[in-house]
């Protein structure tokens, strides 16, 4: 038995998603402010950009996307359980499509086996 269970992950990070949207919509100085970006951007050596401090429509339109697939997530939630997984996880996965032409032997990364 797992640690922590699926939807209890899904969950997590259908609500890091919203919570996200909503910084970046309101105020992304918050989220280039944090230690945790800014260590991660010292290690790779970026140099620090300005264009955070100030809202715009780039930034808004990540919002509403970062918005919309957490919304999205947790409301596959509301469903019975046999049919929420069968919703999220064919959502997020390509397994109803055919493998592109450049995959010959028919082997596809979102397929888990």
């Amino acid at each position: 038995m797992a640690l922590i269970s699926a939807k209890t992950i899904i969950t997590s990070i259908s609500l890091f998603h919203i919570t996200l949207g909503f910084f970046f919509l309101t105020n992304p100085v918050t989220v280039a402010d944090q230690s945790l970006v800014w260590v991660i951007g010292e290690a790779m050596g970026m140099p620090y950009s300005r264009n955070f401090e100030t809202q715009s429509p780039a930034l808004a339109f990540l919002a509403v996307g970062l918005a919309f697939f957490g919304i999205t997530d947790l409301a596959s939630f509301g469903l019975p359980e046999e049919v929420c997984l069968v919703q999220h996880w064919g959502v997020q996965g390509m397994s109803h499509h055919p493998p592109p032409a450049c995959c010959p032997l028919n082997i596809s990364p979102a397929i888990p086996y």
